[in-house]
């Protein structure tokens, strides 16, 4: 095991030597992966439900040992390319105009309540299904993805148009490694119908 430094306020290794008696070397090692691995083992060992926190250990040993990384951080907030983004912006408001949307089914990963339970019934996304732009959009930001990780990609798929509703969040998780591994969110559109905004994660 290694020493593990207090994140937040939290004894890491303290809970996970109570849970399971040893503390992963994150890999790569550098300071600032190994934050940010820290910060998902945090937010890991608080989960309450057994279960929940059974799968995170998985999730977070299976991106942190396993899964090679292939940036120094993981994660990157860029600007959407402007006309990405009016594609996508024009085929939401389309579909929302003429009532192409439908519920999306239940997704553990979606959050009410303050992550207390998963969305259900009314409370589901909406979702815009577009096949045609979908791939059209993973095309272009090809190139952005092989800039950003470095290695040449072979594209997979791109799932579409999903409006959360007011609440919701979308819970810490890992997509499928053998066709996700890298992988980008966008932010297409918001309305709050006055209200204030609330975190999605």
């Amino acid at each position: 095991s290694v020493s593990a430094e207090t994140f937040d306020g939290t004894d890491l290794k303290g809970l996970y030597r109570d849970s399971l008696d040893w503390y992963p070397e994150w890999t790569p090692s550098n300071p600032e992966w190994t934050r940010y691995m820290d910060q998902r083992a945090a937010q890991v060992a608080r989960i309450k439900d057994s279960q929940q926190r059974f799968d995170g250990y998985l999730v977070t040993i299976q991106q942190g040992l396993i899964v090679p990384a292939f940036t120094k951080r993981g994660w990157a907030v860029i600007q959407t390319p402007p006309e990405v983004h009016r594609m996508l912006n024009e085929s939401l408001h389309a579909g929302l105009a003429k009532d192409k949307i439908r519920k999306e089914g239940r997704v553990d990963q979606i959050q009410c309540d303050g992550g207390m339970r998963t969305c259900d019934g009314d409370e589901r996304p909406f979702f815009v299904s577009n096949p045609r732009l979908n791939r059209e959009v993973l095309l272009e930001l090809q190139p952005l993805h092989e800039e950003w990780s470095g290695v040449d990609l072979v594209p997979s798929i791109a799932y579409g148009l999903r409006v959360y509703q007011k609440g919701s969040s979308l819970t810490m998780h890992t997509d499928r490694v053998d066709t996700h591994v890298i992988s980008s969110i966008l932010h297409v559109d918001r309305d709050y119908g006055g209200n204030e905004p609330w975190p999605i994660v």
